[in-house]
């Protein structure tokens, strides 16, 4: 399933309601409020009196409240309602964009762990889970909300200044047309100048990273000049596209917030200084218009990333993943042996790391792999925890179970033991404490594990900790199938 702003409709359809029916009344209640008080002031400001009655929009609700007292009580009740309403409408925003992102969160994290290819682009995970949520969801919640509020302002608008053919509201409508069409324009234009720099960007990060991953390579082969070169120019162009986005970022921020919108006023005064209370009231009207178009200019600022971040959230969703990680299979007896047959792998396609490899692993002993980095070792490993699937041949556990047709989650989960010399341990020890610490718990919580793997998982303790985890894993292997690898 994509993610769009009709699928995030479908599946949060209860929340959407409940969200718009608050924008809604909130827009409705304000107009209303606006209406009375603004009817007042002129009424005041022209002819000196005024009988205080109620009007929702051309209804005349209650004709004479008798006593302004009695007026300005009502009317503070209803603004306390509709600050109320408000109130759970501001809140309600972020709890459902919350909402969403929790979930789209976890959506990704169980992805990330059902892969097929873990050699993934590690960057764009990372940008998956952070700022490309955070832009979708924000998208995806506020504009078109926004927009429904702005929406409604002018339905309710041109119902309150009862749709007459004047000069006043063809002017507004006109003015509010410039600026929209203004808006769309330049953010035309930024969307594409970011897609250009963004491009540009990733260009020079990967010849940042060729410096600093080859630098000695590059001054071996006496191609420092000519690399600095080259960068400079990669440099250049990258922060050439960078200005002319932010020229064109300014322009869409800048010329409708501090232009068109707050001098608007000016632009209708001739309109208002004969059109008497309707033309008055139109003014206000158009106000609140204008200020809703500036709220949305506020709120697309990030618009161009959307779709950036979008495209990446829905490629990284729809990366091809293990279908057989969960399989029905499960073996309940003791594990006394695994045994790779004629196993072929590779990370890349006519790569192979390991070729048609016969090898077998029994309980009651420690199981020695050694050699060389590069060797296949780790990858031996993978394999036996089902990370990787061989290209050819089996891995058979007790003779009769192929690797391939269990349930690896209650494989890992219930019969490994795993420990190297990485660990998740994240507080201020030092790296050989902490790798104690980790095969400490380790131990601690794996009395019902069957089988037993430390891959270099003490090359960061001293020699007395060494002995001792040796003599552990020597007790260990006597019950248990125990896999030992060092170089």
């Amino acid at each position: 399933m994509k993610l769009n702003l009709f699928t995030i409709t479908k599946k949060y359809w209860k929340e959407q309601i409940i969200f718009y029916f608050l924008t809604f009344l909130s827009c409705l209640l304000s107009f209303i409020i606006d209406q009375n008080a603004i009817s007042g002031e002129w009424k005041i400001i022209s002819k000196g009196k005024w009988t205080p009655n109620f009007k929702i929009f051309n209804w005349v609700v209650i004709k004479d409240f008798g006593k302004l007292s009695y007026f300005m009580l009502f009317m503070a009740v209803l603004v306390i309602i509709y600050c109320l309403i408000v109130i759970a409408h501001v809140y309600y925003a972020p709890y459902f964009a919350n909402k969403i992102s929790r979930n789209l969160r976890d959506k990704l994290m169980n992805k990330l762990f059902r892969l097929r290819n873990v050699a993934y682009d590690k960057k764009s995970a990372l940008n998956a889970f952070n700022k490309d949520t955070e832009r979708f969801v924000n998208m995806i919640v506020f504009v078109p909300n926004q927009l429904f509020y702005l929406v409604l302002s002018v339905i309710f608008g041109l119902i309150l200044i009862k749709f007459e053919n004047n000069k006043l509201i063809w002017a507004g409508l006109g003015y509010s047309l410039i600026i929209i069409a203004t808006i769309i324009f330049i953010d035309k234009f930024l969307y594409k100048r970011d897609l250009k720099f963004q491009k540009a960007s990733e260009n020079q990060t990967k010849k940042e990273n060729i410096a600093v991953n080859k630098r000695d390579l590059i001054i071996k082969k006496g191609l420092t000049s000519d690399f600095c070169q080259e960068y400079k120019k990669t440099v250049n162009y990258t922060w050439d596209k960078a200005d002319k986005k932010e020229w064109t970022y300014t322009l869409s921020w800048v010329i409708p917030s501090f232009s068109l919108i707050p001098y608007s006023e000016f632009f209708f005064l001739p309109f208002v200084y004969k059109g008497g209370e309707n033309a008055f009231l139109a003014l206000r009207v158009f106000n609140k218009i204008f200020s809703g178009i500036k709220k949305m200019i506020e709120r697309t600022r990030d618009y161009p990333y959307y779709f950036t971040a979008k495209k990446r959230l829905n490629d990284f969703l729809q990366l091809p993943e293990r279908d057989d990680i969960q399989k029905n299979v499960v073996i309940n007896e003791t594990i006394t042996q695994i045994q790779l047959k004629e196993v072929s792998f590779g990370y890349e396609k006519n790569k192979l790391v390991i070729n048609e490899l016969n090898l077998k692993f029994e309980k009651g002993k420690i199981n020695y792999l050694s050699g060389e980095n590069g060797f296949g070792k780790s990858t031996i490993i993978n394999l036996l925890v089902g990370l990787y699937q061989p290209n050819k041949g089996h891995i058979i556990v007790n003779e009769k179970y192929n690797l391939n047709e269990i349930n690896l989650l209650v494989w890992r989960q219930e019969k490994i033991a795993y420990a190297e010399h990485e660990n998740l341990i994240e507080n201020g020890l030092s790296t050989g404490q902490k790798q104690l610490a980790d095969l400490n718990s380790l131990f601690a919580s794996s009395e019902n594990k069957e089988i037993f793997i430390f891959d270099e998982a003490d090359n960061a303790l001293d020699e007395n900790n060494k002995k001792e985890l040796q003599q552990r894993i020597d007790k260990i292997a006597k019950k248990k199938l125990v896999i030992l690898i060092s170089h």
